[in-house]
């Protein structure tokens, strides 16, 4: 298996100095469950759905929006949690029912629940056909993967941890960790038809493999060390992985640690976007463009996604403290998301995968959850 490196050569990085525009987009409030204290990241698809979980004083449900009208999903249980919902409604997660105390798998439709697993599952991922991707911890640190549709199940995996949460990309490619018959861990890659792709490690002189990215070609984005604390970033396309380089002076190269359920830095044209130090990036090919070469010392940028348009959505807190986010097109053109009338606080954490639209969360007052539209 070959494992060529190809690092971008940063002195070549080709520089988007473009003034953002004026935000001419729409922005739309969409309406909260009553209680409604916090709010988890907010996901939207294409489909025109949005989804995320909404916490009360005494429990978290999951919530899903379509065409701004709410549906709270198992309203009557202890709780309930989605991950992810697919352009035909079908929504993934998991939920704890009335009595019990351990979690679930099961997807919605129109508000209809179907269980796809027992004690200790979760479903993370829903694809376009169907297919529902079901993680189960069993006893004695144990794992089972499987993929659910239509009532019937295939597992890829049982056996030992192996860390992370498994990811199910448009092209029906499933990647995890798992742990192999030598009692290694490594990161496995099976096709739609549950064959095994490849199996991977970190290439010489890499530290763990953390996949939190597959688009529809089967290409991975990985979380990655390169020398404590030197984070980088790996992209594997084509048998053969690449390190997208880093600002010479950064330690930190990344996607986005703060949420294990985000998984939209690469598209499925290859282009990837990350963050180097305090610059947004993207990556394509082998040729690198910073987005923000006017970004202070200090600023703290985080992805909030990348879509098939070539847009990517990032927030970033600038050295004095002040949040903004804003969207880059590949035209190089820059909006800034203003967020609802009067906002003073907010953050955007989802990116619509077809168009230029993103949604947020207000905390000015009291939570709140808005979509703009550029």
């Amino acid at each position: 298996m070959r494992r060529a490196i190809t690092l971008a050569v940063v002195a070549g990085v080709v520089l988007v100095g473009a003034s953002p525009a004026a935000a001419a987009g729409r922005v739309q409030e969409l309406p909260v469950p009553a209680g409604t204290s916090t709010l988890g990241s907010p996901r939207v698809n294409g489909g025109g759905y949005a989804w995320t979980v909404s916490t009360s004083s005494s429990t978290h449900k999951a919530v899903v929006w379509h065409r701004g009208t709410p549906r709270v999903l198992e309203p009557d249980a202890v709780s309930s949690t989605v991950h992810d919902v697919n352009d035909r409604g079908l929504a993934a997660g998991s939920h704890v029912p009335r009595g019990e105390s351990l979690t679930r798998a099961a997807v919605w439709q129109d508000g209809r629940r179907t269980d796809v697993g027992g004690p200790y599952s979760q479903a993370v991922a829903v694809g376009e056909d169907g297919r529902v991707l079901v993680t189960t911890y069993v006893p004695e640190r144990r794992e089972r993967l499987e993929v659910w549709q239509r009532g019937r199940s295939e597992v890829l995996y049982e056996g030992p941890q192996g860390g992370g949460y498994p990811l199910l990309g448009d092209g029906g490619h499933v990647v995890h960790n798992v742990v192999d018959a030598n009692g290694d861990t490594v990161v496995r890659e099976w096709d739609k038809r549950g064959r095994v792709v490849a199996d991977l490690k970190a290439p010489a002189e890499y530290y763990g493999l953390s996949p939190l990215t597959v688009n529809r070609r089967g290409d991975i984005a990985f979380q990655t060390s390169k020398g404590y604390p030197n984070f980088r970033v790996l992209v594997w396309q084509d048998g053969v992985f690449s390190d997208p380089g880093s600002l010479p002076y950064a330690q930190l190269t990344h996607l986005n640690y703060l949420d294990p359920f985000f998984h939209t830095f690469l598209n499925d044209r290859g282009e990837l976007a990350y963050v180097s130090g305090n610059r947004v990036f993207r990556w394509h090919a082998g040729v690198l463009t910073d987005l923000t070469p006017d970004a202070g010392y200090g600023d703290l940028p985080y992805i909030a996604g990348i879509n098939n348009r070539g847009d990517i959505a990032a927030r970033y807190t600038t050295a004095d403290g002040t949040a903004r986010s804003r969207v880059f097109s590949r035209d190089g053109t820059v909006v800034d998301v203003t967020g609802l009338p009067g906002s003073t606080r907010f953050l955007i954490s989802g990116l619509n995968p077809d168009r230029k639209e993103v949604v947020g969360i207000d905390f000015s007052g009291d939570t709140r959850f808005f979509l703009q539209r550029f």
